[in-house]
């Protein structure tokens, strides 16, 4: 009734003005129409479609896998000089025996008997205003609509259609890399069933700290405790640079040291 009465404008005109009662009276209460159309009305700026026709029809994005983040802590020397690292992951790859089908027999339907393959089944549950129907994951497949049983599971992966694999990234570390910098392995990390694509690895490099140096973007910070003699007079130290070498550091008579002032070498 209401349906009819919001879609139709002579309808809705007699309600406004006399009512239901106008409506019952012989104004017209014809059946008919898809009650559909008035929803589809009301949700389509939503962006929701109730008739399943094309505006319900969405494009499928191909899934990717998750991408993996793993730190490798690399010392100041490594920074400046730059250097090669091996990182070993486990990653999750595709059964390659039985090519993720989760079994190696032929002609076997893996078909959940339980839900039909659908990884869900209607079940009606008595409520106190009546009955209630309500969705839930199939119990038997966990939502995968697949039951294999146990004889016909692949040996390799167990009927889990994916296997954890080890592997071997090599790592550039370039000379001058910064702590926090992200390194990236395009489709290097797990794969995903369904024909998606492999998951990223992504690198953080996180510095170690260093017992002499301190690093401040591209400068170094070196604290150095002299006498109160050297400060009047002068003095040349020698220090172990990053590099293996030694660096001088001097500062002559002329100027006199002054606590915290900073001495710059480039």
């Amino acid at each position: 009734m209401a349906y009819e009465t919001l879609s139709d404008p002579q309808k809705k005109q007699i309600y406004d003005q006399l009512g239901e009662d106008g409506l019952k009276s012989g104004m017209g209460m014809n059946g008919g129409g898809n009650p559909n159309d008035i929803f589809n009305d009301i949700f389509s700026g939503m962006g929701m479609n109730m008739g399943g026709g094309a505006g319900s029809r969405r494009s499928k994005v191909k899934k990717k896998a998750k991408s993996i983040l793993h730190q490798v802590e690399v010392t100041l020397e490594d920074m400046y000089k730059g250097t090669k690292k091996t990182l070993e992951i486990t990653r999750n790859r595709i059964c390659a025996p039985c090519s993720g089908k989760g079994t190696n027999q032929k002609n076997v339907d893996t078909t959940c008997k339980a839900c039909n393959g659908k990884g869900f089944r209607i079940v009606t549950r008595q409520i106190p205003m009546g009955m209630v129907q309500q969705q839930e994951t199939c119990k038997e497949c966990n939502g995968e609509g697949e039951y294999i049983k146990e004889k016909d599971k692949c040996t390799s992966c167990r009927g889990h259609k994916i296997t954890s694999k080890k592997a071997k990234l090599e790592l550039n570390v370039d000379k001058g890399i910064y702590d926090g910098k992200k390194l990236i392995f395009e489709k290097e990390g797990s794969e995903v069933l369904g024909g998606g694509e492999p998951g990223d690895i992504y690198i953080e490099v996180k510095q170690k700290s260093h017992n002499m140096f301190t690093r401040k973007g591209a400068d170094l910070i070196y604290k150095m405790n002299i006498t109160l003699l050297e400060a009047l007079t002068g003095f040349k130290k020698y220090i172990d640079f990053l590099d293996g070498s030694e660096v001088l550091i001097m500062n002559g008579s002329r100027s006199i040291i002054q606590p915290g002032i900073k001495i710059f070498d480039k």
